[in-house]
């Protein structure tokens, strides 16, 4: 009688695992992962580039000259798109965001019907900074950030965060609405750290060892900020997905009260059905994915 032949679990690289799980819920961000190789996600940095560079660019205006604006109607995006909306404007950046590496571990945080509603060239020079922060539209909404390495990317200058602080009560934009700190006083580590030791005192920052070709997704609500000591200009891709039940809209101020730009961002469904019809979709075709 022939017996029957065992056969290894076939492995499933994007699936996470029970410990990623339990450390996104206490820390707020995993990874990093493998995307692309290290040439693929080089390449990308020109791109990035061009798409940005048809956009407004980045803008967080004074608030009254901002409700002057307003008060005339119309969209400040009327005649170029918002900086985070480059899926819209390179069919390659889409093919990226719709990578099943991606898209199938942040399926795994947030349901099967994942939406696609930013994606940004985050580009830092040599010795420049970032204060920390939050992100203004994860308070808004939930949903789960990806930040991938595209060039020149090391664990020295790869994104800061500050692990569990999804869970404090207070933001740094709390801190700047106030006046109680600066971009320039919350560019300190130092200083993020005294004030994030209120909640949880034993906490220190982390820097992911990513390098080019790599992503971690981390909660929009997680306290980051980024600084690059090298001597190249740094590179790097964001993505932003959320569930279709959650509304996007294009905040226009860094901190609350929000003001809000009427035209609503282009999403894109990189996973599953929308059946709630709350965002503007955006159609479009299937498309072959890259090797590493």
């Amino acid at each position: 009688m022939n017996r029957p032949t065992l056969t290894r679990p076939v492995a499933r690289p994007h699936l996470l695992t029970p410990e990623d799980h339990e450390r996104f819920a206490r820390d707020g961000w995993i990874g990093p992962f493998p995307l692309l190789s290290a040439e693929a996600a080089r390449r990308l940095a020109p791109e990035l580039r061009r798409a940005f560079d048809q956009t407004r660019g980045y803008f967080y205006a004074q608030r009254d000259e901002l409700e002057r604006f307003y008060a005339n109607g119309g969209s400040y995006y009327a005649d170029a798109p918002w900086f985070q909306s480059l899926h819209a404007l390179s069919p390659r950046l889409l093919e990226v965001a719709r990578h099943p590496e991606i898209v199938d571990r942040v399926a795994q945080l947030i349901g099967d019907d994942v939406m696609l509603w930013a994606t940004i060239c985050f580009l830092q020079e040599a010795g420049g900074r970032l204060h920390w922060h939050s992100d203004n539209e994860f308070h808004h909404v939930s949903g789960v950030s990806a930040w991938i390495g595209s060039a020149n990317t090391t664990p020295e200058n790869a994104l800061k965060l500050m692990p569990g602080s999804h869970r404090f009560p207070k933001r740094p934009e709390d801190y700047l609405s106030t006046g109680l700190e600066t971009m320039d006083t919350l560019a300190s580590d130092d200083r993020a750290l005294e004030i994030a030791r209120q909640w949880q005192p034993d906490i220190d920052f982390a820097r992911p060892e990513i390098h080019d070709g790599e992503f971690i997704l981390f909660d929009g609500t997680l306290w980051h900020g980024s600084d690059n000591p090298g001597r190249a200009e740094r590179c790097a891709m964001g993505l932003r997905f959320s569930a279709p039940d959650q509304r996007v809209r294009i905040p226009m101020t860094a901190w609350e009260p929000t003001i809000w730009d009427p035209a609503p961002p282009p999403t894109v469904m990189v996973r599953g059905e929308d059946a709630y019809q709350l965002n503007r979709r955006m159609e479009v075709p299937l498309t072959s994915q890259e090797g590493r």
